[in-house]
């Protein structure tokens, strides 16, 4: 079960966490860090804090380090905070709709949060795939490293997706939510199919879906 509290950032906790982020090495930014949690709070596993930690502050990080407490503990009241707006359903839990550059790197953050997950994609609907496929298109850039150009027909439709994000992402969060109350099965996981097998290709088990969101886990 995922605990949903409120621990609010003030603003100035967030630009001092931004700038700290920016400090670490293949840290992640603060809007890629709150896509991860939210996917975090909407996945039926429950992700250990050491693996999350990890992602967003980058494999550099020490964990022993005196000097990185603050911004560890800066980071772990952005996730419960996170968790907290994704559980009131508050709109403020994603970017501004215009802001593309930090929308791309949300659903990047995103999508990251959803590869650590193995199980519970059963449940999906039709609506709930069709939005990780739409979120996955909108993390492109931002996996890229590169922003979607101003003016540019990718920032067109990072903006005209942006719109209806806040649907997508509350349409996955509802149909998991029977799969979060029950837990982790207890069951083993798939086996991982042998051969070259590309993530986007679909799995060789037959769900029909592509290997990445099936047994690539």
């Amino acid at each position: 079960m995922h605990t949903h509290s409120e621990a609010l950032l003030s603003k100035s906790e967030r630009r001092e966490l931004a700038e700290r982020l920016a400090a670490f090495p293949g840290a992640m930014s603060i809007s890629a860090a709150r896509g991860l949690f939210a996917a975090l709070g909407s996945v039926p596993e429950v992700v250990r804090p050491l693996t999350w930690l990890s992602l967003v502050l980058g494999e550099e990080w020490n964990p022993f380090e005196s000097a990185t407490k603050r911004t560890v503990g800066l980071v772990v009241r952005l996730y419960k905070d996170t968790l907290g707006q994704l559980a009131r359903a508050a709109r403020s839990v994603l970017p501004a709709a215009e802001d593309v550059d930090a929308i791309s790197e949300w659903c990047w953050g995103y999508t990251r949060g959803v590869e650590l997950n193995d199980f519970g994609f059963d449940e999906l609907s039709v609506e709930a795939w069709d939005a990780l496929w739409v979120i996955e298109d909108l993390a492109g850039s931002a996996a890229d490293g590169e922003p979607p150009p101003p003016g540019s027909d990718e920032a067109a439709y990072v903006a005209k997706q942006g719109a209806g994000l806040y649907g997508m992402v509350m349409c996955v969060y509802r149909d998991w939510a029977r799969a979060r109350a029950s837990g982790v099965p207890d069951e083993a996981p798939p086996p991982r199919p042998t051969g070259a097998v590309g993530r986007n290709d679909p799995c060789p088990c037959g769900s029909g879906k592509k290997y990445k969101k099936c047994c690539a886990h």
